[in-house]
């Protein structure tokens, strides 16, 4: 993605999100912007349905199918906006950036836990319980599986990465052995 599309999510989903603390309706943005990104997502990756559905219409389809009595006029005009502007393809990338900030401004921390496989989910139980203990703002954990690892656990916190990998290890050693 070039700079210029980074910065136009990024204008997108700090207004969206303003908008919706003006309003007072984060989690419902959250909402609409997380099934509608699905839908498009779907209709993006499936070309036979390119083929049948008309984009200027896309709005249309929402309003009617998708998200029935829960929509609102501005999310309409959103989603008008992006169609006549040729950006609908922007919208799962705005919901990411939107869903960072819905994070920020409610305090929740995400962390990953990737490991080989499960067995070692009692000690990253052990981890969750410590964190929880130690951090009272909303924590959402999730497990990641990969095989590359070798064995050990990967933590990432939002920048943060702790990686007690074997794999790290050893590209470790490698680079030492370089010079």
């Amino acid at each position: 993605m070039n700079i210029k599309i980074i910065k136009l999510i990024r204008i997108y989903a700090n207004s969206i999100f303003n908008f919706s603390i003006e309003n007072k309706k984060i989690n419902y943005w959250y909402y609409m912007l997380h099934i509608t990104s699905k839908v498009i997502c779907n209709i993006y990756t499936n070309k036979k349905l390119l083929n049948y559905i008309n984009l200027n219409n896309l709005h249309k389809i929402i309003k009617n199918y998708f998200i029935k009595n829960k929509i609102n006029y501005y999310y309409i005009n959103f989603i008008s906006i992006l169609i006549k502007n040729n950006r609908l393809k922007l919208l799962p990338e705005i919901f990411k950036k939107f869903k960072k900030l819905r994070y920020k401004y409610y305090k929740i921390n995400k962390i990953n836990f990737v490991t080989v496989n499960e067995k070692y989910n009692d000690k990253i139980d052990i981890i969750k319980k410590k964190i929880k203990k130690k951090y009272f703002n909303k924590i959402i954990f999730k497990n990641k599986f990969k095989k590359n690892i070798i064995s050990g656990i990967i933590i990432y916190n939002n920048k943060k990465i702790v990686d007690y990998s074997i794999l790290h290890k050893i590209n470790c050693i490698e680079k030492c052995l370089k010079f």
